[in-house]
């Protein structure tokens, strides 16, 4: 790489008052691609630079002085400064693709019943249960947010692949349906990853039995008096399974607010949204996320511009979901703007939700380190963002790069009309909130591990130290 024409550029381009270490890479990194691993080349490039300048007698004693600070300085400051080493952690992110180059672990299993036999369990799990045509299975690593390997499907090696190549500046992978990333996707790589990701829930969280209930219940002949008298008898019994019950009693707690809006008829404020402000946040919205995070989940859901305390970095929130546990984590987050709002303003806190999910999900990670627990790989955090009467249910995880998936999202409904339309709402948050409870229990069962020895707490607390600053 040609780090020294680009170096003397810089010197010769800017005012010596502007000189530093990290202008200097911030320019050479506008200039040329590099990582990490190429600091000591650069930190001899700069140093014989600046030697030059200190000796040379053709520059102000000021420019000599100055010189002279940064070379005598410059080791200490390429290898302690924090900004320094906050921008060489994002440099590495931003190329992401040339660090994990050559840090994937292969390996080709041909023979089911040998793999069997082996002793890690890790790879016993990814044995598919049938191949076709004898196949060879390919166990790939990726890496976790602490940068150690876990084991992934190859389809999602490939994933985090194209997405270095082709958007190398992309801190978070957005594989929601209508993202530019998801659009430029091969259809098929798409699919896989998708159906490793959501087959789990798709098939288990909504049951034909809740689908069933559902359906029957919000298709039925009712007038609006009718409607309110079928949400009362809506008896739960001790005959029913326990989601049955858990539906009929987040619908209990739930429903009867629209139906008040409704039987105003032409007062309803659902059908002329404009005026709502975030009535339809409050009154509509947070209610019924609060009440399946607590009944499906038994997280704990407040709303209204809370403030995040003991992050990097200060977070409001229109609501936010706590762990209901010894440690009260934040894992849920969103954001909601008046349905009068611009696209502009759904596109804002869009960009702010899924930020601050990426921030609670550093928060638990450097939390439970801190405690010197092991890191939870399966770890997820979860987030609502909420444009006019849409609501979008989305959750993020760590597999080389933040990964931001949208787990289902439905339309407020606004009028008697739109009653079946009930079906897809209640189906959206009770999957949803499953996928919650799934991540905190799956948290919490973690936390039982021993914990970690000091030499694991030592390397760790090195690799942390990117996520603090």
């Amino acid at each position: 790489m040609d780090f020294e024409n680009h170096i003397l550029e810089f010197f010769q381009l800017n005012d010596y008052t502007n000189w530093s270490v990290l202008a200097i890479l911030q320019y050479l990194s506008d200039k040329v691609d590099f990582t990490s691993e190429s600091v000591k080349e650069i930190g001899d490039i700069l140093k014989k630079q600046l030697e030059v300048l200190s000796n040379s007698k053709n520059v102000f004693q000021v420019v000599k002085n100055k010189a002279i600070k940064l070379r005598n300085s410059l080791q200490d400051t390429l290898i302690r400064r924090a900004e320094v080493l906050k921008f060489l952690e994002n440099q590495d992110l931003k190329l992401a693709e040339d660090r994990y180059k050559v840090n994937v672990e292969l390996s080709v299993v041909t023979d089911k019943t040998a793999m069997a036999r082996k002793s890690s369990e890790n790879s016993r799990k990814k044995i598919e249960s049938e191949d076709k045509g004898n196949e060879s299975v390919k166990m790939i690593c990726v890496k976790s947010i602490l940068e150690d390997s876990i084991t992934a499907s190859s389809d999602a090696k490939v994933l985090t692949d194209f997405l270095f190549k082709n958007f190398p500046r992309t801190m978070i992978m957005d594989l929601r349906p209508k993202s530019k990333f998801s659009l430029s996707l091969d259809s098929d790589l798409q699919k896989k990853v998708l159906h490793k990701t959501f087959d789990h829930i798709d098939n288990n969280y909504i049951t034909n039995e809740v689908h069933k209930y559902l359906t029957t219940f919000f298709n039925e002949d009712h007038s609006a008096r009718g409607w309110d008298d079928a949400i009362n008898n809506a008896i739960i019994s001790d005959n029913d399974s326990e989601m049955i019950a858990n539906t009929k009693k987040l619908m209990k707690e739930t429903l009867p607010k629209f139906l008040k809006a409704f039987l105003l008829a032409a007062l309803n404020p659902l059908r002329d949204i404009t005026t709502l402000e975030k009535l339809h946040l409050n009154q509509f919205v947070h209610p019924i996320i609060d009440s399946a995070l607590w009944i499906f989940a038994k997280v704990n859901y407040i709303y209204g511009e809370i403030l995040l305390k003991g992050l990097k970095t200060k977070i409001r929130a229109d609501g936010v979901g706590f762990l209901n546990d010894v440690i009260n984590y934040p894992m849920v987050c969103g954001e909601g703007a008046r349905p009068g709002a611009s696209q502009q303003k759904n596109v804002d806190d869009d960009v702010k939700n899924t930020r601050s999910m990426t921030e609670l999900y550093n928060h638990i990670v450097i939390s439970e380190a801190d405690a010197r627990r092991q890191l939870f790989t399966d770890l997820r955090t979860y987030g609502i963002t909420v444009f006019k009467t849409e609501v979008s249910l989305t959750m993020m995880d760590f597999r080389s790069i933040y990964r931001l998936f949208e787990v289902d999202h439905f339309g407020l409904p606004r009028d008697w009309v739109d009653m079946p339309n009930f079906v897809w709402l209640y189906e959206a948050v009770i999957k949803w909130a499953l996928c919650v409870n799934e991540t905190c229990n799956g948290l919490v069962e973690h936390r039982k591990k021993r914990r970690v020895g000091q030499y694991s707490e030592a390397a760790c607390a090195k690799k942390l130290s990117r996520l603090r600053d």
